[in-house]
């Protein structure tokens, strides 16, 4: 019996030893698990930095301020810089390609984490974040050193009391940052508003740059401007009392000017109806136009045609000055008496015109001669008196054509070809004696 007991006993205390050992292996895996880790091991990776101060192994990672794993080791490498390798927590995505990774300090006490940014590459990380993407953010006692000591001595005295004034008052903290999103999130809108508008900044930028570059080539010329403006400026200033006096009588001119104008404007209003007038009858006008050209070619025809003829007229107006100063002097009554002597004192004139009228060797006429009243050939007629005894003489050079056997026919042959008779001068005055002229060449 007294050995069943002691089994029993035995049995008992090995018992509640295995029991104690198994509480005891529970409760140190579970501190393991929360304060090491043991059981939410993730990938490993690895970032390098210019200098890993104040980093050491076992400090928190962090994702978006929550922990996300832990700093496993800081080492040094062969080219100075610091290799830092950390491990997330299973679950946690996997970094990418662009993340980024940085040293933060958390609180005034120096605490200090791993900030790891994922990324929004679509490729995975692989090897370790560069230098180019870590960074060390300046710590408190950084910014602090930049200070001499009374202003970093002051610079600390007013965080311990900001610290102060706002123990307990978390919670009102906490519901001014709340009023104060809205601000906030409007002061983001308008960040992207301008980050929208970076290329028109952009634009404008680039437009100003060419601008002042061609400011800058122009610098003579705009020294130039900038100096006739001063002088300018100088000259108005000189002459303020004329310029005060001249704009003192511009509303008088101004005046003039108005009544001028009304002026103007009625006789605008009165010469309208001319002006309708000029326009209706602008065709007649324009028909009138085109006959001047045909009519001045005919009196330039009929000028060359006369030229002979007016030069014996004038030669025989000077002939008989004579005779007309002596007809001044005599009575009309006196003048109709045959004894007055006014045909004998007209013979040299009336001999000139009848030799330019009629005479046929002066290079055109009709022909004739001036005979005395006592001439043979003339029965029946006062000896006193002269008389014309004149006759048709056709020439061929009162046509243009030199004279000369057959020069008639030549005219008539001229005249009857229609592709010669806008271009021949002599068809164009044979038209009005064409009659006359088949009337005489059928004889």
């Amino acid at each position: 019996m007294k050995l069943l007991q002691g089994a029993t006993h035995t049995v008992i205390a090995r018992l509640s030893a295995l029991v104690l050992a198994g509480l005891l292996l529970v409760s140190v895996g579970g501190y393991a698990v929360e304060h090491f880790g043991l059981l939410r091991k993730g990938s490993e990776y690895r970032a390098e930095f210019l200098d890993a101060w104040p980093l050491v192994a076992g400090m928190d990672v962090r994702i978006s301020g929550a922990v996300a794993g832990q700093v496993r080791k800081v080492a040094l490498t062969n080219h100075g810089t610091a290799d830092v390798t950390f491990q997330l927590d299973s679950g946690v995505p996997q970094p990418r390609a662009d993340a980024t990774v940085a040293i933060r300090q958390d609180d005034l006490l120096g605490d200090t984490d791993l900030s790891l940014s994922l990324g929004t590459s679509r490729d995975p990380l692989r090897g370790p974040i560069p230098i180019a993407r870590s960074i060390q953010e300046p710590r408190l006692d950084d910014f602090l050193n930049i200070f001499q000591t009374p202003v970093r001595v002051a610079l600390k005295t007013f965080i311990v009391e900001l610290g102060t004034a706002l123990e307990n008052r978390g919670v009102d903290v906490n519901d001014a940052i709340l009023r104060l999103r809205p601000g906030f999130e409007a002061l983001g809108n308008v960040f992207a508003e301008l980050r929208g508008q970076i290329g028109a900044l952009r634009q404008v930028l680039d437009n100003s740059h060419v601008l002042t570059s061609q400011l800058a080539t122009r610098t003579h010329d705009l020294d130039r401007l900038v100096t006739g403006l001063s002088q300018t400026l100088t000259g108005v200033a000189a002459n303020a009392a004329q310029l005060d006096s001249g704009l003192a009588q511009l509303p008088a001119a101004l005046t003039a000017t108005r009544t001028t104008l009304g002026r103007v404007q009625t006789l605008a209003s009165s010469v309208q109806p001319l002006a309708a007038t000029i326009a209706t009858g602008a065709p007649g006008f324009q028909r009138a136009a085109s006959l001047i050209g045909p009519y001045a070619g005919a009196l330039s025809a009929a000028a060359k045609v006369s030229a002979p003829t007016i030069a014996l007229a004038g030669n025989a107006l000077r002939h008989g000055a004579p005779a007309l100063r002596d007809l001044r002097k005599t009575s009309f009554a006196a003048l109709l008496n045959p004894t007055s002597g006014l045909f004998g004192a007209l013979a040299p004139v009336l001999s000139q015109m009848s030799d330019g009228l009629f005479g046929s060797n002066k290079g055109g006429g009709l022909g004739g001669v001036v005979l005395p009243g006592n001439d043979a050939t003339a029965p029946n007629v006062d000896p006193a008196r002269d008389y014309l005894s004149a006759y048709l003489v056709i020439s061929c050079e009162l046509f243009g054509v030199k004279q000369g056997p057959g020069c008639l026919q030549q005219i008539l042959q001229t005249y009857a070809s229609p592709a010669t008779q806008a271009s021949r001068a002599p068809a164009r005055r044979v038209g009005a004696l064409k009659p006359l002229l088949s009337y005489l060449l059928s004889k």
